[in-house]
């Protein structure tokens, strides 16, 4: 009888996962896992919004296993640690996982790889960093030449999504621990967590009559409407995964009644293009280069602005450039208090406090303060 882990990092989804099909095609039992890392749950950079986000899609997740014969095993603790115990327990051969490219995710794997039969698999971007690269095989620094460079690479699986295995059978006996209690929030976040809610969104946004996609070109920087499509937290946590919506954003091309809705349809194209150009920075690490530099110049910017460079927003389209009416300003500092998963207190709280100094200046309904990808 043959074991594999599956272990689950930032691909919450039984659809399209690559890790998943991998382990099941390599084993007799699979062994769903994932681990509760104190060096991600407590960092200064993960909010109360993104830990309760990421334990209700774990419970989802459950849920979608235990409906296929299968059940998730939760584990707390340092990776290599609880991964060795979770082999001894249950003899597993080998441990699959979505390969992840932070810093952090990196030096974790390759510790872990040296140790433990790993086996890391490209599902978190369409195409791995290492096949967009210039001639030279140097990484790109520049955003539109990566996007040109992209879109010239065959799109081989772009009607070939990698089902949900029929049945996930896990081993019995194999203990888990209990589900933390999540943190409690001053205020509900406008996102139900869950594989299925993420394709009710995506759905939404790119089907029916007249889908929202065909206008996001012209919506997407308006306040008054919600015209994005809502999915930047499911991607972030893989409830969604990279191909679907680069399916679900060529089909939209394809169907368009106008050159209008065409080239709507191409924006948020390269918007998700955008999204992974920014994981092709983080593994090249330019990232580090490039904060290096804007840090000789920390002391001429905003802190607004300095926010916004340092990337702890999680939508890239919100501006907080000084000389922005209040109006703006206020939107999007709202925005990140209702959304933001990654924001840590500090900066929850001095948003908290614009919102209060700016807000009684202006008249916005909440519902104009969703803007996410």
């Amino acid at each position: 009888m043959r074991i594999s882990i599956w272990w689950i990092r930032r691909d919450l989804r039984l659809t399209d996962n690559i890790a998943l099909t991998a382990a099941v095609k390599s084993g007799d039992h699979v062994l769903p896992v994932f681990i509760l890392d104190p060096a991600l749950l407590n960092s200064s950079y993960v909010g109360n919004k993104r830990v309760v986000f990421l334990l209700e899609g774990l419970r989802h997740l459950k849920a979608d296993l235990e409906a296929r014969g299968g059940h998730l095993i939760l584990r707390e603790g340092q990776p290599l640690k609880e991964l060795k115990i979770l082999i001894e327990e249950s003899g597993a051969e080998g441990i699959y996982a979505e390969e992840d490219f932070s810093p952090y995710a990196k030096q974790r794997d390759n510790q872990i790889a040296e140790e433990l039969p790993l086996h890391l698999l490209s599902g978190l971007t369409v195409y791995h960093p290492s096949a967009v690269v210039k001639v030279d095989g140097s990484p790109y620094k520049i955003y539109t030449p990566f996007q040109r460079a992209w879109k010239s690479l065959p799109f081989s699986r772009r009607n070939s999504l990698l089902p949900i295995p029929e049945r996930i059978s896990t081993p019995p006996g194999i203990e888990s621990v209990p589900f933390p209690d999540p943190p409690t929030l001053a205020i509900k976040t406008m996102f139900s967590p869950g594989e299925s809610q993420a394709s009710l969104h995506l759905n939404a946004f790119v089907e029916g009559d007249d889908p929202p996609i065909y206008r996001y070109a012209v919506q997407r920087d308006r306040i008054d409407t919600l015209g994005t499509s809502q999915l930047s937290p499911y991607l972030r946590f893989g409830m969604l995964s990279a191909q679907q919506a680069v399916n679900a954003a060529y089909t939209a091309i394809d169907a368009a009644p106008d050159q209008d809705a065409s080239e709507s349809a191409q924006t948020w194209l390269h918007e998700l293009i955008w999204r992974e150009f920014y994981i092709h920075i983080l593994d090249s690490k330019l990232e580090t280069r490039i904060l290096g530099e804007l840090s000789k110049f920390s002391k001429k910017l905003t802190l607004l602005t300095r926010f916004c460079l340092t990337g702890r927003m999680l939508s890239a389209n919100i501006q907080l450039e000084t000389g922005r009416c209040k109006k703006r300003l206020y939107c999007s500092c709202h925005h990140i208090y209702l959304t933001s998963f990654h924001i840590e207190p500090t900066w929850e709280k001095l948003i908290r406090i614009l919102c209060v100094v700016i807000g009684p200046k202006v008249v916005l309904a909440r519902k104009l303060c969703a803007r996410t990808l």
